[in-house]
C-alpha cells in the first residue's frame, strides 16, 4: 500500500535544495520557473516508503475544479498508487522490493536492495527512521560507497493550506514498526582471529589449542617465523580443518603473515596484491554479494615507513576489485590509539611521516580502524581495517600466544560454503563455475566445447575416436582383417594432437612414478599412443568377429537387431580390453622389460606391423562396389575437420603459462611441463590435492610443426576414405557403379 500525500501551490517555494536530501530523486529541472521556482499547478503525490518523489506538471484550467478535485481524492486515498512505476527487484537477490521490506537505494546505481542482501542490522535501519543516526554500506553492483542519513521529507516550507503530514501521526511511521518481524539478525557471520604468533612453531600447541578453543572462520597471523623448511602440514595439519595461504619472509629472520581458512569456505590467493612488503591477499567468495578480499600485514618496525608506501600500493591494486576490504594486522604504531568512536588519536606534541602517512590512507581508501583496547603493553599496535565499518558486530581482546593480545571480531557475511559430505553423484562429477574455468584455464573450456560438438556429430557415442576410425575405415573397402589394425592406426592419429597439446595445456597430467609411462615425447608417453592403438584394434576385431558369429546374415556394418547388436557390443567390451593387453604382452614387455628397449622403439616397431596388415588388405581389397566421389560434408565429415581444426586453431593460440589447474596429482610429483609460480609455496611432501601452473613452449614454432603435420596427415587419411566408397552392405546412389576386373 502507497501513502499519499497532495503538496500543492508551489509558486512560492524558492529554496529546492531540500529535494536533494532524498537517496534519489527525478530530474525536475525543465519544471522550474528561472528563479528556481516550482512552476505554478506542480503537484506532488505518491510519497512512499522508499522516499521517492513522483512528480506530475498539472496545467490550470478555470473550468476545471472537478478534475482537481478527483485528483485531491484519489492522492488522499490511501489504497491507490497514482503513479505506480516500475517493479523494483533487489539487486542482489532479485525479488522485488515491497513497501513492507526494510530497503535501501544505492545514491549511484539507483539499485534498491533488501538490507539482509546488504548484511545490514535491522536495528541501523530502524534507528535511520526514527531518529538522526546515520550509517555507510557499500553498493555490491557497482562499489559505490554510501552515507545513508535521516532526511527531513516533509520538510520543505510552504504557504499554501495544507499542512504537512507529522513524522509521528504518518502511517509510514506506523508500518516501519512492524516490518519483516522475522528477519533473522544475521545468523550468518564471520569469526576473526588476528594473532601475532612470534614463532608458530614454537608455539604450534598453544595455537592449535586456541583454535580449538575460538573456533574461528579466518585467522590472520602475524610473525609466523616459518621459511621453506617448514611444511605447512607439520604446522597446520589437516586435522585442524583449515586452508592454509602463508607469504615467508625470503631473507632474514622473524617476520612473516599467513591466513587460515576453514575447509567448508570457499578462498582463493591474490599473489597480485602483494607488494615489497610483508602482506598477503585472498579472496573469499560471499553468496549473494561481491566477495570480501582479505589481508594480513605486518610492519616490523615503527617508523618502518617503506612498508606503509608498499601497503598504499597494494590497496591501490585492491581498489580496482570490487567487494569489500578487510586488513588484519600488526602495524606498530604505538603513538596512535583510537576512542570508541573508532577516531584516531596521535600522542601530543609527536610527528612523523609514517603516521601521516598511515593515516592519509585510511582517509584515501575509506577505511575504518575498530579496535580501541590495548593489545600490548598499553598501546593498540593489532588493527582491523575495512571499507565497510557497519560489517563489524562485535570486536574484543583475549589472551595471546605471544606478548601480544588476540584481536576477536565477529562480522556480518554469508560466506560461500563447500558441502561436508557430497552426494553420492558427486563422487564421478561435480559441478565447476563455467567462469572459473574460462578464468583460470579457458583453453580447457574451449576444448570441452569442441569435444560435445564431436560427441554430437558421432550420434553421442562415448569412444568418439573408435567411432569415428571405424566409419573411416569401412569406407576403405580393404580386407575385414585388416580393419582392425586399420581402426588403431586411425585412433592415433586422431589422438596425436589431443594428446600432445592436452598435456601441455594441462587438461590432464601424467604422473612418471609409473614406469610403463616414463618415457615421453612432449611429456607424452609413448605406451599412450602404443594403447590406443592395440585397444582400439582389440575393440574392433572383437566386434567384427561377433558380427560374422551371431548375425552371419548381415554385412559387418548393416543393423542385425537390438538383441544381436546388444551382444555384439558387450562381447567386444569385454574382450577388446584383454586382446589389447596380448598385443603389449608379445611386443612391448618382452623388448622394453626385459632388453630395456626405449618405449619408442615398441611404438614404431608396432606401426610398422600394422601398417604392412593395412596395406596388404588394401592391395587386395575388394571393391565390387565403389561409388562416385562425394563432395558433401556428413556428420563424419564435419567431426573430423571440426577435430583438427580445433587443434590446429589451439596450437597458435594456447598461452600454457596462464593456465591454473587446482585437483587431485600425484605426491611429490615435478616436471617442467608445469610449475608452481602462481602459488606462493610448493605442496607439502604427500599432498594429493593442490595447484599447479601452466609453463611457456620451449620451442613454440616445434609445436606448431609438428601439429599441423599430424593434422593435415590424418585430415587427407579420413577424407581421402570417407570420400571413396560407401559402407559394405548398404545401398547408396552416389553415381554410377565401377566394376575391376
Amino acid at each position: 500500500m502507497k501513502t499519499g500525500i497532495l503538496l500543492s501551490q508551489f509558486s512560492q517555494v524558492k529554496d529546492v535544495s531540500a529535494v536533494k536530501l532524498l537517496p534519489r530523486i527525478y530530474s525536475v529541472k525543465d519544471r522550474y520557473n528561472p528563479d528556481n521556482s516550482f512552476a505554478s499547478g506542480m503537484v506532488v503525490v505518491g510519497l512512499k516508503t522508499r522516499f521517492k518523489f513522483y512528480m506530475q506538471p498539472i496545467k490550470p484550467h478555470k473550468d476545471k475544479s472537478l478534475l482537481y478535485l478527483t485528483i485531491l481524492l484519489l492522492s488522499l486515498a490511501s489504497d491507490i498508487e497514482s503513479n505506480p512505476g516500475p517493479d523494483f527487484p533487489c539487486g542482489t537477490c532479485g525479488a522485488e522490493v515491497l513497501d513492507s521490506d526494510p530497503a535501501v537505494e544505492c545514491d549511484k546505481c539507483g539499485l534498491w536492495f533488501h538490507i539482509q542482501c546488504q548484511n545490514l542490522e535491522h536495528s541501523w535501519y530502524q534507528d535511520l527512521i526514527h531518529t538522526d543516526a546515520s550509517f555507510a554500506w557499500t553498493c555490491t553492483v557497482c562499489d559505490n560507497s554510501n552515507h545513508s542519513i535521516t532526511s527531513s521529507i516533509l520538510s520543505i516550507s510552504s504557504t499554501n493550506s495544507f499542512s504537512a503530514l507529522s513524522h509521528e501521526n504518518t502511517p509510514l511511521n506506523q508500518k516501519s514498526e512492524t516490518q519483516n518481524p522475522h528477519i533473522k539478525r544475521f545468523a550468518s557471520k564471520l569469526k576473526f582471529l588476528l594473532v601475532n604468533c612470534q614463532s608458530i612453531v614454537k608455539k604450534k600447541h598453544e595455537f592449535h589449542n586456541l583454535l580449538s578453543d575460538q573456533n574461528p572462520d579466518i585467522v590472520a597471523g602475524t610473525e609466523s617465523w616459518l621459511t621453506a623448511d617448514h611444511y605447512s602440514s607439520e604446522i597446520f595439519p589437516e586435522s585442524l580443518g583449515y586452508t592454509v595461504f602463508r607469504r615467508d619472509r625470503k631473507s632474514g629472520k622473524g617476520g612473516g603473515v599467513f591466513i587460515l581458512v576453514k575447509n567448508n569456505l570457499i578462498p582463493s590467493v591474490q599473489p597480485n596484491l602483494n607488494t615489497n612488503c610483508e602482506i598477503l591477499w585472498i579472496k573469499l567468495e560471499i553468496t549473494g554479494s561481491k566477495p570480501i578480499y582479505i589481508s594480513s600485514f605486518y610492519k616490523p618496525h615503527e617508523l618502518d615507513i617503506d612498508s606503509i608506501y608498499e601497503l598504499e600500493k597494494s590497496l591501490l591494486l585492491a581498489q580496482k576489485l570490487k567487494g569489500q576490504k578487510i586488513i588484519l594486522g600488526d602495524f606498530n604504531l604505538p603513538k596512535l590509539s583510537w576512542d570508541t568512536e573508532n577516531n584516531p588519536i596521535l600522542q601530543a606534541g609527536y610527528n612523523h611521516a609514517v603516521y601521516d602517512k598511515f593515516l592519509d590512507i585510511l582517509s584515501d581508501f575509506n577505511l575504518t580502524q575498530m579496535v580501541n583496547e590495548y593489545t600490548r603493553e598499553g598501546n593498540i599496535l593489532d588493527l582491523l581495517l575495512l571499507s565497510n565499518p557497519t560489517l563489524v558486530q562485535s570486536v574484543n581482546i583475549i589472551s595471546g600466544i605471544s606478548d601480544h593480545d588476540i584481536v576477536s571480531a565477529s562480522i556480518s557475511a554469508r560466506p560461500t560454503s563447500l558441502k561436508q559430505k557430497p552426494r553420492f553423484w558427486e563422487w564421478f562429477v561435480a559441478y565447476r563455475s563455467p567462469s572459473d574455468i574460462k578464468k583460470h584455464h579457458p583453453d580447457f573450456l574451449t576444448m570441452e566445447l569442441c569435444c560435445f560438438a564431436c560427441t554430437f556429430l558421432t550420434f553421442l557415442h562415448d569412444a568418439v575416436f573408435i567411432y569415428t576410425a571405424s566409419v573411416v575405415v569401412a569406407h576403405s573397402g580393404m580386407k575385414w582383417w585388416a580393419l582392425p589394425p586399420a581402426v588403431g592406426l586411425t585412433v592415433v592419429m586422431l589422438d596425436l594432437p589431443y594428446d600432445i597439446l592436452g598435456i601441455k595445456n594441462l587438461f590432464w597430467t601424467w604422473h612418471d612414478t609409473d614406469p610403463n609411462i616414463y618415457d615421453r615425447h612432449y611429456w607424452v608417453p609413448w605406451t599412450s599412443y602404443y594403447f590406443h592403438a592395440t585397444f582400439a584394434c582389440g575393440f574392433t576385431a572383437v566386434f567384427h568377429l561377433s558380427h560374422k558369429i551371431f548375425a552371419p546374415d548381415k554385412e559387418t556394418y548393416q543393423y542385425a537387431g537390438v538383441c544381436r547388436e546388444t551382444l555384439c557390443m558387450l562381447l567386444a567390451a569385454m574382450f577388446g580390453f584383454p586382446l589389447g593387453v596380448i598385443q603389449f604382452v608379445f611386443i612391448y614387455h618382452p623388448l622394453h622389460d626385459t632388453y630395456g628397449i626405449h618405449t619408442e622403439v615398441c611404438v614404431m616397431l608396432l606401426v610398422v606391423v600394422f601398417g604392412l596388415i593395412v596395406w596388404m588388405g588394401d592391395r587386395n581389397g575388394h571393391r565390387a562396389e565403389t561409388f562416385k566421389r562425394r563432395w558433401f560434408l556428413d556428420e563424419i565429415m564435419t567431426e573430423v575437420i571440426l577435430h583438427y581444426t580445433f587443434f590446429l586453431y589451439l596450437v597458435f593460440t594456447s598461452k600454457p603459462e596462464n593456465n591454473v589447474v587446482t585437483g587431485l596429482h600425484e605426491p611429490n610429483y615435478d616436471e617442467a611441463v608445469f610449475d608452481f609460480h602462481c602459488v606462493d609455496e610448493k605442496p607439502a611432501p604427500g599432498s594429493h590435492w593442490y595447484t599447479i601452473c601452466g609453463t611457456p613452449y620451449q620451442n613454440h614454432m616445434e609445436y606448431i610443426v609438428v601439429v599441423c603435420a599430424v593434422c593435415l596427415l590424418g585430415l587427407v587419411w579420413c577424407l581421402t576414405n570417407l570420400r571413396s566408397t560407401g559402407l559394405p552392405g548398404h545401398k547408396h546412389h552416389r553415381g554410377p557403379h565401377i566394376k575391376h576386373d
